[in-house]
């Protein structure tokens, strides 16, 4: 159970990823700014520390690209200070050749990176990067970090059928994994609608294999993410807790209706509401119906 901090708005990114479960970064970026004042934040953590908040982690993500915000680092510091629920820092890595950015992120005890590609051709495919940085420079940056920091170190691969998941890639990823001495790592493949169509999950028992790879051997996480369910929403039950949702990530009534606490009735009803107002659409995917905020709401 996890309590997400967002530090930016909705896909502000460096990336492109074609399976990027928030949809298409129409211009990567790799600009940095206070795009969300870190004194807010800051202050909202205190709210929530002080009035008992509970959770697994504090996780420092969002929807974009967490370090692109130059307050990140005093979010984090803050957050270790509590000394009370370990700091997780999700990341692509993409940003950390930036000095500044590793040094930021080192606070943290727990960065989790990416690693989804093997050569400049592959990282413009599948992650389809900001101008300004390369794949050398990619890897380079997180070998760097990876030198430094004193926290556990884990690697995200994402693997999409037909594009990075012939057993020779993910050899060539696994090596790659290797060098940047990662205490785990997470072998994802898509779960939700993904930013491009056509994109396709790697079958269950296919990910176990190719997790075999890896050294050490990665732990498959198939199904992708779960969502835990609600101790108390900020933004209730209600039409508004599912907008909020929606707008980070495509779910389905079911998913929906764990994360907020509500029934799956009363989350179907408040989803027709929501459709016939034009504020969420239906996607369709391997005979699931997920629900996703309309381009207007974005």
């Amino acid at each position: 159970m996890s309590l997400g901090v967002d530090l930016v708005p909705l896909k502000t990114c460096a990336l492109d990823c074609v399976f990027c479960q928030l949809g298409r970064t129409r211009t990567p970026i790799l600009e940095r700014r206070e795009y969300v004042p870190a004194r807010d934040i800051i202050k909202e953590l205190a709210d929530w520390y002080g009035n008992g908040g509970k959770a697994d982690h504090v996780t420092i993500s969002g929807s974009g690209e967490p370090t692109l915000n130059t307050g990140f680092g005093d979010v984090i510091r803050f957050a270790v200070s509590q000394k009370r629920i370990p700091v997780l820092l999700l990341t692509s890595g993409v940003s950390l050749f930036i000095p500044e950015v590793r040094s930021d992120a080192a606070a943290a005890d727990i960065v989790k990176a990416s690693l989804s590609s093997w050569d400049e051709a592959s990282f413009r495919l599948v992650n389809r990067h900001a101008s300004g940085v390369g794949f050398s420079g990619y890897i380079n940056g997180m070998k760097a970090f990876r030198k430094d920091y004193k926290g556990r170190f884990i690697l995200e691969v994402f693997l999409v059928h037909g594009m990075n998941d012939r057993e020779e890639d993910v050899r060539k990823i696994a090596a790659i994994a290797s060098g940047l001495l990662p205490h785990a790592v997470h072998l994802n493949t898509v779960a939700r609608p993904a930013a491009d169509t056509g994109i396709m999950p790697v079958h269950e028992e296919r990910m176990r294999i190719l997790a075999g790879l890896f050294n050490p051997p990665a732990e498959a996480v198939a199904g992708g993410e779960t969502d835990s369910p609600a101790i108390g929403s900020p933004a209730g039950t209600g039409a508004g807790a599912i907008l909020a949702l929606v707008m980070r990530h495509p779910a389905t009534v079911a998913q929906i209706a764990i994360t907020i606490g509500a029934g799956e009735e009363s989350v179907r009803d408040m989803l027709a509401s929501l459709e016939t107002a034009g504020s969420v659409i239906r996607l369709d995917r391997d005979g699931e119906t997920y629900f996703a905020a309309s381009v207007r709401e974005r």
